[in-house]
């Protein structure tokens, strides 16, 4: 029988420790730059909505859509704040998009949200429609990516989110 060798089982013993420590480090950083960047992503995106909301502070908002709604003539300061409330809702939708694809947004949460999506983006009435809106505010400030989900899952739907 071989005698064991305290101070090699405990060199083993620490080895292993640091091994374990370096892996659960690892997995630290990897959540950490998660968080990370799912902060700068609403960072961007909160300065967007902020300027949007400058437009809308200090308007009387239900009756601005009411007047849209019912396809009154609105003036031109008008059709700035909806196109403002308008691409606040797509900036917000956006940065739901970004963070579930980032893995911080569940599934369920998301999808939460696409019945209301479809309406607002498709929706057809109104003097200026979501549908008109999408097809101005899509191209010059969505992500590729974010136009490629609104096609495929709010216009149609779709199994898997891309």
């Amino acid at each position: 029988m071989k005698k064991i060798d305290l101070g090699q089982t405990i060199s083993i013993v620490a080895n292993i420790g640091v091994i374990a420590g370096i892996i659960f480090l690892g997995i630290e950083l990897q959540q950490n730059n998660k968080l990370l960047r799912a902060e700068a992503i609403g960072s961007v995106l909160e300065t967007r909505l902020d300027r949007q909301d400058r437009v809308l502070n200090g308007i009387d908002y239900a009756a601005l859509l009411q007047r849209n709604a019912e396809q009154e003539t609105l003036s031109p300061e008008d059709m700035i704040r909806m196109q403002a409330s308008k691409a606040r809702g797509l900036i917000g939708w956006q940065r739901d998009y970004f963070l579930y694809k980032e893995g911080i947004l569940p599934e369920e949460y998301f999808r939460a949200n696409f019945s209301v999506m479809k309406g607002a983006i498709f929706g057809e009435s109104g003097v200026l429609s979501g549908r008109d809106n999408w097809e101005r505010w899509s191209a010059t400030a969505s992500s590729p990516d974010y136009r490629e989900f609104v096609e495929q899952c709010i216009a149609s739907d779709c199994e898997t989110i891309p």
